[in-house]
């Protein structure tokens, strides 16, 4: 990125505040006639798994995204039980359920197979959500503004710096009773965080801006957390469950 140099004597930029926004899409989202409000809510809910397909996610940050679709879903579906995968691995052991996750990945789903195993061993859930997330990528931009006078207004001039987290995760949620996949869809979220520096009248502003690093000077915020994006996603997940009729 290439700025034009806006210092003027009598001007000093100041970081003010931050800011955070954020936006969110989902497609591809199909739901099984049979996967209905009244069913949802009379069942029990299970997070069979959160992966990334470019790599292992750690037991810990699994266990940790778990507990934020059971957050997220029960903010947003009060009533609705919603536990961790702790009972599936228990079920079918450390390594069977390594196994599982790893063919999941590959085959972008449960194979039929495993549905069927996994509704006989399985008796307190009707439902298991699976999540991969497919896309995670972090940008970082820089824009610039003049200082204005209209209508008796001064708007002073400065510089914006944002990081913006950009996340696609693909969710599935299985009936283990009808044995298939109920729902589907890729939501994308994203997350951006900003720094805006404000430009001020000071003496010594010159002085300021031959000696202070610009990239020091315009600093980028920390970028929004993988976790603090995956809420929002889970979020969007709950929006889109089954509503009730009369809703």
């Amino acid at each position: 990125m290439r700025f034009q140099r806006s210092f003027a004597f009598g001007f000093l930029f100041v970081a003010l505040l931050f800011t955070e926004g954020c936006s969110v899409s989902i497609k591809g989202l199909r739901t099984d006639p049979a996967f209905t409000y009244a069913a949802l809510h009379e069942g029990r809910m299970a997070v069979g798994g959160v992966i990334s397909s470019s790599g292992k996610v750690s037991r810990r940050d699994q266990t940790r995204y778990e507990r934020i679709v059971a957050r997220e879903m029960a903010e947003k579906r009060p009533g609705l039980k919603v536990s961790g995968s702790a009972d599936l691995r228990r079920r079918l052991g450390k390594a069977k359920y390594t196994k599982l996750l790893a063919e999941y990945e590959e085959l972008g789903g449960l194979s039929h197979k495993h549905i069927g195993v996994l509704s006989k061993k399985i008796k307190r859930t009707d439902y298991l959500v699976f999540a991969v997330i497919e896309g995670d990528r972090t940008e970082y931009d820089r824009s610039e503004t003049s200082s204005s006078y209209e209508h008796g207004v001064y708007t002073p001039g400065g510089v914006t710096t944002t990081a913006t987290r950009t996340v696609e995760v693909e969710i599935r949620v299985y009936d283990l009773a009808l044995q298939r996949n109920v729902w589907i869809g890729t939501i994308k979220k994203r997350t951006t965080n900003s720094r805006r520096f404000i430009r001020e009248n000071s003496l010594v502003a010159l002085a300021k801006a031959v000696t202070n690093n610009r990239a020091k000077t315009y600093s980028f915020p920390k970028a929004p957390s993988l976790a603090k994006a995956l809420a929002g996603v889970f979020s969007a997940f709950a929006d889109h469950m089954p509503k009730h009729p009369r809703a």
